[in-house]
């Protein structure tokens, strides 16, 4: 760390302290913290969870120490690292948290996925770690790879009264995401496949650390960030997946922001249901207004490279014949012809390493787990 590096925040399970803390990243590895200056053990009002580290002056201690460090670093092992933000299955239930995730908004993943229109997701899920293995639900047929910037707001903001960017840009932090999604679903519906697409248990890994937008202007200043994904199968070498910048996003996260309340003015209602289908909104309303909570997550999207391709003309026609002509069997047949073919197409498969990573905000890896489901 330098006097001129940002502020690199984790969360991190304290050996002193024997509690999860702050800390401010002081060394790293290919992107990965090997030590931390502990700052909850500066100010204990900064707690062991965001909301206390955002409105406790957490942001200002970091930079502050980031200048002029006043204790000694503590070492970290990836195995301490927990989610920068932490949100609960009950946050989102209680609409205290919102998870955003918008798709198509690299026009790499336009052109593999052959659609060109602006889509927006709702996620309904706790936030893990960027080391913690995930474990595949039997339901999830086609795991696919989504590596992406995300962003987290540090301050409320009302969807009627959406700042620039470049002032939105002092009201967030930023992060490597992962934003894992099973593509049957999808293939299913595409109108309600979204969010039980992206809802799993352990689909959202998110760090290993946050820099503040003041810190970091991705948007409003000269900083692109490389987007990079590395799949490594067992037994074969690594394969990069994906590798963009972030100067090939289409909607930067105000932009989000306003297609988000542009939808909610033609339908105040909307909502996505989950695998339980529970429906969840998009935002917090409060009388005629529509907020997003500070704590909230915005993920700017994918670049391509992920495996998720629509079948080619003549493949669709063989799928109606098949299918008797009926729309829904011939998709229910394509999820299953793409799970026989998983490997090959790329699909995340038992015993799969993932590493994202993306410049200035560190690199995830972990392992994929559970029973590989082989197809009837």
């Amino acid at each position: 760390m330098t006097a001129s590096s940002p502020p690199r925040v984790l969360r991190f399970q304290s050996s002193a302290l024997r509690a999860p803390a702050f800390g401010l990243v002081v060394d790293e590895t290919d992107g990965v913290p090997v030590s931390a200056l502990n700052l909850t053990a500066l100010d204990a009002r900064l707690g062991t969870a965001f909301d206390a580290f955002n409105t406790q002056g957490g942001w200002d201690l970091a930079a502050q120490q980031a200048s002029h460090p006043q204790a000694e670093p503590e070492p970290v092992t990836p195995a301490q690292v927990l989610p920068p933000v932490d949100i609960s299955l009950e946050d989102i239930h209680g609409r205290r948290r919102f998870i955003l995730s918008m798709g198509l908004n690299y026009e790499s993943h336009r052109r593999e996925t052959n659609r060109g229109k602006d889509l927006l997701m709702i996620n309904a899920l706790a936030t893990t770690g960027a080391y913690e293995p995930i474990t595949l639900q039997p339901e999830a047929h086609l795991p696919d790879i989504e590596a992406e910037m995300g962003c987290v707001l540090l301050a409320d903001v009302d969807l009627g009264a959406i700042p620039a960017m470049r002032d939105l840009e002092r009201r967030l932090a930023y992060f490597t995401v992962n934003d894992l999604t099973d593509r049957a679903p999808i293939i299913l519906d595409e109108v309600e496949g979204y969010t039980p697409a992206k809802s799993d248990p352990g689909f959202k890994p998110i760090g290993p650390w946050m820099v503040p937008g003041t810190h970091l202007p991705v948007f409003s200043g000269p900083s692109p960030l490389d987007v990079k994904c590395v799949v490594t199968k067992p037994g074969q070498t690594p394969r990069i997946r994906q590798h963009d910048q972030t100067t090939g996003i289409i909607r930067n996260p105000a932009q989000v922001l306003a297609l988000l309340a542009e939808k909610l003015a033609a339908n105040p209602a909307l909502d996505a249901p989950d695998r339980q289908r529970r429906r969840h909104p998009f935002a917090l309303r409060v009388g005629d207004r529509f907020l997003l909570p500070a704590g909230s997550l915005i993920f700017t999207g994918t670049p391509g490279g992920t495996s998720i391709r629509p079948p080619a003309l003549p493949d669709k026609l063989r799928l109606l014949l098949r299918a008797g002509f009926s729309m829904r069997r011939a998709r229910a047949l394509y999820v299953r012809d793409c799970r026989r073919r998983a490997a090959a197409l790329g699909y995340l498969e038992p015993g799969d390493t993932v590493e994202t990573s993306v410049s200035q905000l560190g690199t995830q890896r972990w392992e994929i787990r559970g029973t590989k489901i082989t197809p009837s």
